[in-house]
């Protein structure tokens, strides 16, 4: 009970009727509206001389704008000032299905309050299987029973506001350079005046009537921001509907009342296709100028060094041009978090909008961008067999795989001396940029390893709980400054986290340990599953950690982490500094970034110019189109795919039905218990993707207490693609084709945080050593570990030759000899696999590579008008297309007419494969997934 009022309770009221109940059919079927009728009061609503037009109605998919009668008439409303307001729609959380994309209009998704109301029907939940069941239930049982529980209504009850589930999300499917929705609002459960010819529930034998009732959807939350919109309107008569918008927007809220992101439905930070600039608040809108003295984090960037000064020159530089904004000295030196003047130029600062705008219009400034924490994001034994890289001296380890002494299937298996060749990476450095790392795992152990190589200029920093000096892992560092400035000084009890290299969480353990762990007999998890050896793919690598990832204050670790872009580059500028020779950076963003505003791609260029090889998880917003991350071409980029190893589980129902499929459960029952299905007891807000996994809290604790939960999955050939692992293709730039390649990221077991628990929510006290995790996450280190081999082998390769060695002999055949499939059983295309499953074996001598240098890919930029990275490299004024990039694979986006692809190869055979005058010879393939045209292609040198 309260008062209800709309936003602007004094505004005048205009209705025109276009909209109409479906003949025939339930009121709860809700209504039909046809074009024409739109239209014609779009029309009568601009010649009477409304300000603001609200439209909560939406196309089932999105419409060319010249066949969208809404964005037809809004464009003409805009014409005249009037600001047009519409509904994001409620198909989410699905990727892409974001309705009312013209950019002349403000698109609403729909977000939660802090209000929740307790109660209701105990027996099953009220969902569209709800009548089958109650039917089948009367229909079946002999007395019936139901108990409902009164309703009450509770504050604060969980973080909000967080993103509705059904609001639908982005990319615009008309336009990506458009970036929809524009805001969120609230929608979930709205109180606001009814119809008395209509009752509660919409239903015929429903005959009560109210005055107000609650409804839910983006039809919610578009009226919350038109009424904001007439209260600036009143405030700002002059302004115009583009003023408003960006007022709005640009004054969003980005945090919680926990000051914390944002949340999805699956309790992750919002990315901005669901949640658009942010919240709401018209407040600030009403004065966005004021908002421009909000001081946040922004990295200004320079691009390369010249070369020409020390360390405190460039220091000094950098100061130099943060004064130029600032009052005082001081006030720019107390602004400063990060002087990056290793390999990357630039600083990171806590700046005005106001001041960020006039330094991006300094000289020598590359670009400036803010950081957000909500850009990145982590992307969360046998898989090294799988791949062919089981030691033969390595014998029986005590496994519980039969087959684990046969040799693997051929595609992986040849070259059984290649782990002796490539010395287990002794040798090569591996840097990983993640959490950090659990020191005293078996897996990092030094024993019988040499000293640190002498190229190695890096330190292992102390902190909480860390003090290190091994052989095995030879640098650490960590970077908090960032995190730091956003969420306050750090706080070890709300952080749950260790100001210090020390892992809280077991992801960056246990991606360390997968690309370089050392080989540790006798390993498993719950008492026995996947009994085996567990070792890295270069076990013999030295280890340098670089801790830029932190938990998010006061949640469950099941969150995962935050990284903040100042800090993601300070890592990179000592990694490169330090001498590591390849990087593993299983982080991602949330949404692509353009290349200069993505602090990953940044690093890497700064990297690959002093030939250190960096690889990039794809992401786990699967199987989604365009969602893929790490798209830069000089970054190797991985997806997930399964390994061979399944673990089963039974299942037997009370009627004696039996199934055997996949189960990681070691729940043991002498009896059987209830059985529920997860939609049914999914708590409100939750996604049906989170429960349908029953993950943790997305099913209500008091409807499942006692009951078993598992998750099964039905048997592929191995590798198959996993569903989550994001797909192309690229946004940023679709002439680069990515992923580049695929590895195991599917149930792979790796040491673990000894901090952290074996499924990461609070509730759970077991302590692992080693434990599951799947993700690209856990996919990128192993490619990581195999171009740590590769260096050693070839330590004269660039970056380039690595990445097409590994592509180029990649496997595309599943362990049946039949093309690898997708998660659903179709055959998987290279959006989601790249070149297929890697190889390591093969890709030591793959003969050809294509082969590309720092100055080809300042070439590729300049095809994109990024002209300043390296101000000792012109760009030609006849710049190739950015599909002519020297790269292994060819992506042709909007093709008309005949083009030419230009690529060159470099031998890098044995001595005698390619003498002059013998060929060598392959084939170049296109496919519909129906048809595969083939042509063959012989080369000689001349």
């Amino acid at each position: 009970m309260g008062s209800a009022s709309g936003g602007a309770p004094l505004a005048r009221l205009a209705v025109y009727k276009a909209c109409w109940a479906i003949p025939n059919v339930e009121k709860i079927d809700r209504n039909m509206c046809i074009e024409e009728d739109m239209l014609a009061a779009i029309d009568d609503a601009i010649v009477d001389g409304v300000h603001v037009i609200s439209i909560s109605i939406g196309t089932a998919d999105p419409w060319p704008i010249l066949q969208d009668g809404i964005a037809i008439g809004s464009l003409h409303a805009i014409k005249r000032n009037i600001v047009v307001v519409a509904s994001a729609g409620n198909s989410g959380p699905k990727l892409g299905t974001v309705s009312n994309l013209a950019p002349w209009i403000i698109t609403a998704g729909a977000s939660t309050l802090d209000r929740d109301f307790i109660g209701g029907l105990v027996l099953v939940a009220v969902t569209s299987r709800v009548v089958e069941k109650i039917l089948q239930y009367l229909k079946t049982d002999k007395k019936p029973i139901a108990f409902i529980k009164p309703g009450k209504t509770v504050y604060k009850s969980k973080p909000a506001p967080f993103v509705a589930d059904f609001s639908s999300r982005g990319p615009s499917l008309l336009d990506p350079n458009i970036l929809k929705p524009d805001i969120t609002a609230p929608g979930v459960n709205i109180l606001a005046a009814w119809s008395g010819a209509d009752g509660p529930s919409k239903i015929s034998v429903d005959q009560r009537v109210v005055e107000y009732n609650f409804d839910s959807g983006t039809s919610m939350a578009c009226p919350h921001v038109s009424g904001a919109i007439a209260l600036l309107k009143a405030i700002h008569p002059k302004w115009s509907s583009a003023a408003i918008r960006s007022a709005l927007m640009t004054t969003a809220w980005t945090t919680n009342d926990e000051k914390k992101p944002i949340q999805d439905t699956n309790g992750l930070p919002a990315n901005p296709f669901a949640l658009g600039s942010g919240q709401f608040r018209p407040t600030k809108a009403a004065d966005p100028a004021s908002c421009t003295k909000e001081k946040q984090v922004y990295i200004v960037y320079f691009g390369e060094h010249k070369g020409d000064k020390a360390l405190h020159e460039i220091e000094d530089h950098h100061y130099s041009y943060l004064q130029s904004v600032k009052e005082s000295a001081e006030e720019a030196k107390s602004s400063l978090l990060y002087s990056y003047k290793h390999s990357i130029n630039g600083f990171a600062a806590e700046l005005t909008a106001d001041e960020a705008s006039r330094l991006k219009g300094r000289i020598g400034v590359v670009s400036v961008f803010k950081s957000d924490p909500r850009k990145y994001k982590t992307h969360t034994t046998r898989s090294w067999e799988f791949v062919g890289l089981k030691d033969e001296e390595l014998g029986d380890s005590g496994g519980d795989n039969k087959y684990q002494n046969l040799q693997v299937n051929d595609r992986f298996g040849v070259g059984r001396k290649f782990l002796k060749k490539a010395k287990h990476g002794d040798g090569v450095i591996v840097g990983i940029i993640d959490n950090g790392v659990w020191p005293e795992s078996r897996s990092f152990s030094d024993k019988g390893m040499g000293p640190v190589p002498e190229s190695w200029k890096g330190i292992c920093q102390t902190g909480v709980a860390f003090q290190l000096f091994s052989f095995k892992i030879i640098g650490a560092r960590y970077y908090a400054r960032g995190y730091e400035r956003y969420y306050g000084r750090f706080n070890a009890e709300a952080n749950q986290d260790f100001l210090s290299p020390r892992d809280a969480d077991g992801h960056g353990s246990h991606t360390a340990s997968t690309a370089v762990g050392r080989q540790v007999n006798g390993v498993s998890v719950f008492n026995g599953i996947a009994k085996g050896t567990a070792s890295g793919g270069a076990s013999l690598a030295r280890l340098a950690v670089y801790k830029a990832c932190w938990a998010f204050p006061n949640a469950d670790k099941s969150h995962g982490n935050t990284c903040f872009d100042e800090d993601i580059l300070a890592a990179f500028d000592d990694a490169i500094a330090d001498g590591v020779h390849v990087i593993s950076i299983s982080i991602g963003t949330a949404v692509p970034q353009p290349y200069l505003k993505d602090g990953i791609a940044i690093g890497a260029l700064h990297a690959v110019k002093r030939d250190i090889v960096v690889a990039a998880s794809a992401g786990n917003e699967g199987p989604g189109a365009e969602t893929l991350s790490n798209p830069a071409p000089w970054v190797i980029t991985v997806g997930a795919s399964s390994l061979d190893r399944y673990f089963i589980g039974r299942l037997e129902l009370g009627d004696g039905y039996k199934y055997e499929s996949d189960s990681l459960t070691t729940l043991k029952m002498d009896k059987f218990a209830p059985l529920v299905y997860a939609a049914d007891v999914v708590v409100p807000g939750v996604s049906m993707n989170d429960a349908a996994l029953c993950l943790p809290n997305s099913l209500s604790p008091e409807r499942v207490e006692d009951r078993p939960e598992d998750s099964v999955y039905p048997y592929q050939p191995a590798p198959f693609m996993a569903g989550f692992s994001s797909r192309g293709p690229n946004w940023v730039d679709p002439n680069i084709l990515k992923p580049d390649i695929t590895a195991p990221g599917l149930n792979i077991l790796a040491a673990w945080s000894g901090a952290d628990s074996a499924n990461r929510v609070s509730i759970d006290r077991r302590v692992l050593d080693y434990n599951f995790d799947s993700g690209t996450s856990m996919s990128c280190p192993h490619v990581a570990g195999a171009i740590a081999l590769l260096k050693s082998i070839h330590p004269t390769w660039s970056s380039a030759a690595i990445r097409s060695a590994l592509m180029t002999t990649a496997s595309m055949a599943n362990e049946d000899n039949e093309p690898i499939k997708d998660y659903d059983g179709y055959q998987a295309d290279p959006f989601a696999l790249g070149s297929r499953h890697f190889r390591p074996t093969k890709a030591a001598n793959p003969g050809l590579v294509y082969d590309a240098s720092y100055q080809s890919y300042l070439l590729y930029c300049c095809s994109l008008g990024l002209t300043e990275i390296d101000t000792t490299f012109q760009c030609p004024s006849q710049v190739p297309p950015p599909y002519n990039l020297n790269y292994p694979s060819v992506a042709m986006p909007y093709l008309t007419g005949t083009v030419a692809v230009t690529r060159t190869v470099t031998c890098v055979g044995l001595a005698g494969e390619a003498r002059r005058g013998r060929y060598r010879f392959g084939w170049f393939s296109w496919t519909d997934g129906h048809h595969v045209v083939r042509s063959p292609i012989a080369v000689s040198l001349v």
